[in-house]
């Protein structure tokens, strides 16, 4: 997945929501269930995101609990903080606002 442009408009007016959702990777379904945020191409990426995120953070903490290979789960842990920082800074930053995490970025749960 490549760089996505969104209207600018869009951006202005969901960029809270987005950045609220890249704090707090487990908001990633708002976009989904919110009437007005419905339409926005813009939340839908940042959801897609913010979800890759979360579902990575959360089987590296189940992995994190298996006695002989949670030293895997602790170091994807600690990958999944970092793709929270890259997420945030992303959501929040104008001219990367459609560009995508690296590696896992390309990932499309939701459509």
């Amino acid at each position: 997945m490549s760089n996505q442009f969104f209207d600018l408009e869009d951006v202005r007016e969901n960029k809270g929501v987005g950045i609220l959702m890249a704090v707090f990777s487990f908001l990633f379904f708002l976009p989904l269930i919110a009437g007005n945020m419905k339409n926005s191409s813009y939340l839908k990426f940042r959801a897609n995101q913010s979800c890759i995120v979360f579902l990575g953070s959360a089987i590296s903490g189940i992995i994190g609990k298996i006695p002989i290979i949670g030293l895997i789960g602790s170091l994807l842990g600690i990958v999944f903080l970092v793709y929270t920082i890259i997420n945030i800074v992303y959501a929040a930053t104008e001219e990367t606002q459609g560009k995508p995490l690296p590696v896992i970025g390309s990932i499309e749960i939701i459509k």
